[in-house]
């Protein structure tokens, strides 16, 4: 039987107890946002400012293949989030 001034087991659990993966930053996933951002803003698809596909991919050690890929992510709305980079909504793409 259960007495009423007996403890009861239990455990708080705070925000910063959590085992969560998702709070965890991934260096590898930083370092792609940082060179696809890098290769949008050199070769501009929402205008005609930037450099060609293929050279901008190579400045980022990457083949015209892997530019395409990443212009098709911005057109899809994968990219929004990154800073200097505008929602292909919001242009006119090249």
């Amino acid at each position: 039987s259960y007495s009423e001034h007996d403890p009861a087991p239990f455990r708080v659990v705070l925000d910063e107890d959590r085992d969560d993966d998702a709070d965890q930053i991934d260096p590898e996933q930083i370092r792609r946002a940082e060179r696809v951002r890098a290769y949008l803003l050199d070769c501009q698809p929402w205008c005609d400012g930037g450099i060609s596909q293929g050279d901008a991919a190579a400045k980022q050690g990457f083949s015209s293949s892997w530019a395409t890929d990443r212009k098709q992510e911005w057109e899809s709305g994968e990219w929004n989030h990154l800073d200097g980079v505008p929602e292909p909504s919001k242009v006119e793409t090249a």
